[in-house]
């Protein structure tokens, strides 16, 4: 029995198998969703950033007053004082909540060193680590 199909270009050897007399199987390479690519290249650069210390693709800056608790999904935020001297980065999780602060500095106690970090757990900021 002879038949033809057309492939893809990105379909790289397609096997055709045949199934009793009238159903045929085509097996072919998985074509990946760019959308699902993008989204899966964002949160990797995030995570890196995050892990580093680093501003990921997503990153805007405020100066005075205190980050907000809510941002832009696998975003960060730098908070600046009036004299342009950064203070903290926020970085923003999945769903645009605080995921992670990076202290550089701030009045207190004076016992953490700089710069620490804090990490963000259903709305409430944890103890420094570093």
């Amino acid at each position: 029995m002879a038949f033809s199909i057309d492939m893809p270009s990105f379909a790289k050897n397609p096997i055709v198998t045949e199934q009793k007399s009238i159903t045929y199987t085509i097996h072919s390479a998985i074509i990946p969703d760019p959308i699902t690519q993008a989204e899966t290249l964002i949160k990797a650069n995030y995570i890196r950033a995050k892990n580093k210390g680093k501003k990921p693709f997503s990153h805007s800056k405020q100066v005075g007053g205190s980050l907000p608790t809510e941002g832009k999904a696998y975003s960060s935020k730098d908070l600046y004082d009036k004299d342009g001297n950064l203070k903290q980065r926020r970085y923003y999780d999945k769903n645009g909540n605080a995921d992670v602060d990076i202290d550089y500095r701030h009045g207190g106690n004076g016992k953490e060193p700089f710069p620490h970090r804090h990490k963000w757990s259903n709305g409430k900021r944890g103890k420094a680590y570093w």
